[in-house]
């Protein structure tokens, strides 16, 4: 076939390689993404008028999402298209040229990487190594991760965010002085309800004025600037029993 087979192929000829070679679906790859297309995708999609446009236009029309084919059983056996050819491949055959691939790609990124593959099995590169110091991240917080987009864990006494990338693959960020930040913040929200509650029990009353609503008038009592660091957030003003 002289033509670009992922091009221009359409979809009414992507059903009869399929029923002819009795495979369970058709696997592409347009810009980069993976496809996988079964024969009950196809049949709607003529169903729906798309029988005469070529597959991979089809394919960006209904915004399909790419797959994967852990999504297949490994005896299942696929069309695969490639350039200008195709070929019948088992899934199982698929699989380990994708993972030989993938593994050779993603282990030597410069970033902290974690893969879980279909059979649960967990791989670091040298990044998230050297970061975890020979530590495990447990399962069930990949699986937080994947349910929730990131997942917060602490190994060794240090604080990461551990978020999904998809396809299986996990990236760390040291969180540490983002978590000591937020705990001195708490323990200071605390210590001021709790010097504000004592203060009422005492009689004293105090109100609170943010920023941008500084008392302009004669004011009975004391103003006690609030502030973050340099940044000025408001005045208590605190009247004692004894002042008035």
């Amino acid at each position: 076939m002289s033509k670009k087979i992922a091009d221009e192929i359409t979809v009414d000829e992507a059903l009869c390689l399929l029923f002819r070679h009795k495979a369970a679906a058709i696997s592409l790859c347009l810009n980069e993404s993976s496809f996988y297309v079964r024969q009950e995708e196809l049949i709607a999609a003529m169903e729906r008028g798309f029988g005469g446009s070529p597959l991979g236009h089809w394919l960006k029309s209904s915004h399909r999402c790419a797959s994967e084919a852990d999504d297949f059983s490994p005896n299942e056996s696929v069309v695969l298209v490639e350039g200008t050819s195709c070929r019948l491949v088992k899934v199982s055959e698929l699989k380990g040229a994708i993972a030989d691939e993938d593994h050779s790609a993603w282990v030597n990124l410069p970033f902290p990487l974690i893969h879980r593959n279909a059979a649960g099995e967990i791989s670091t590169n040298s990044v998230a190594r050297d970061l975890l110091e020979g530590e495990s991240i447990p399962p069930s917080l990949l699986d937080q991760a994947l349910k929730d987009k990131e997942a917060l864990c602490v190994v060794n006494g240090r604080s990461f965010l551990l978020r999904h990338l998809g396809h299986g693959y996990f990236t760390l960020e040291e969180i540490d002085e983002e978590v000591e930040l937020a705990q001195e913040i708490i323990w200071q929200a605390a210590v001021g309800k709790a010097l504000l509650k004592r203060l009422e029990q005492e009689g004293v009353k105090v109100k609170q004025f943010p920023n941008k609503d500084f008392p302009s008038s004669d004011l009975d009592g004391e103003l006690v600037l609030c502030s973050w660091g340099d940044i000025p957030l408001g005045y208590l003003l605190i009247e004692f029993q004894d002042r008035r």
